[in-house]
């Protein structure tokens, strides 16, 4: 039976596990606790949560949430990492982390939205732009079509000042007389 104190740690990682739709699997070995800190900073801004987890908690908690194909990214010492946005931001960290500390650190696989993947979808996924990124490319791919449209347009109407000022001057311009022929005889 499992002590208070290994109950509320349950509870506490479920908590932190529970609502998030991506969880991001990992393990480590010989890793130093200043590349752990370095890890940790570089997922503040990705991430809602990283843990270090013990592998019987961590099929405990899975079982509890009922992510039964979690086990296979259970062994050796586990890193549990989840969000609940933009999973392509967290993976590129993981994985350049990963190419960083290539026998250290290994990405074991993840959940995205109740679906288990293998390490390759990881680093596919990391090779995704943000939402950011999506949407300042639809701005411009929506901009660019009005652009050349305002500047045809604009092309345009300077033409046809130029042509009305053109006339202008010269009806502006003293004309003379033009010479008048005589008609031709028969």
């Amino acid at each position: 039976m499992p002590s208070l104190e290994k109950k509320v740690m349950i509870r506490e990682l479920n908590k932190k596990i529970e609502a998030r739709p991506y969880l991001f699997f990992a393990s480590f070995r010989k890793l130093s606790t200043g590349d752990m800190s370095a890890l940790r900073r570089n997922l503040q801004k990705s991430a809602d949560s990283c843990v270090v987890i013990k592998n019987t908690l961590a099929i405990k908690i899975f079982d509890q949430l009922g992510i039964k194909d979690a086990s296979k990214f259970i062994e050796g010492q586990t890193f549990v990492a989840t969000c609940k946005e933009e999973p392509q931001k967290l993976s590129k960290v993981l994985v350049d982390f990963a190419k960083e500390k290539e026998e250290a650190f290994k990405i074991k696989g993840a959940f995205v939205e109740g679906q288990s993947f293998e390490s390759a979808y990881v680093r596919e996924l990391s090779k995704l732009p943000g939402k950011h990124e999506l949407l300042t490319k639809v701005a411009i791919g929506v901009k660019s079509p009005i652009t050349g449209f305002v500047l045809t347009l604009n092309g345009i109407v300077r033409s046809l000042v130029i042509v009305v000022n053109q006339i202008a001057l010269k009806k502006s311009e003293p004309q003379a007389p033009a010479p008048v022929e005589a008609p031709a005889q028969s």
